[in-house]
């Protein structure tokens, strides 16, 4: 009887491991995302800004071309920014030929 009842303590214990460990690999997973999601909307920030400058530099004629402009922002990045190509949303030929007219 007292095997049994051992057994069972020992099963009870190694379950509530288990379940606190598994709260708190997600918690840690939680963190993670949220550092990370909030790394890509400050990039995504940043980039909405510095195309926005652009923008407004060749309304004011201090650029000739779209191109020009953005290898201009992309020689003055700093090496700890990223920019991800995947989530690029613009193509720079529409924008060029939008503000040409």
């Amino acid at each position: 009887g007292h095997f049994i009842f051992g057994n069972l303590f020992v099963a009870v214990v190694i379950e509530q491991i288990d379940r606190a460990t598994a709260g708190y690999q997600k918690r840690i997973e939680t963190k993670k995302a949220t550092v990370i999601y909030k790394k890509k909307k400050k990039a995504k920030n940043v980039q909405e800004s510095e195309i926005k400058g652009i923008i407004n530099q060749m309304k004011s004629g201090d650029f000739k071309s779209f191109p020009k402009a953005v290898l201009d922002m992309y020689k003055h990045v700093r090496k700890d920014e990223f920019m991800l190509k995947s989530e690029v949303k613009c193509v720079p030929m529409w924008v060029e030929s939008f503000y040409q007219k």
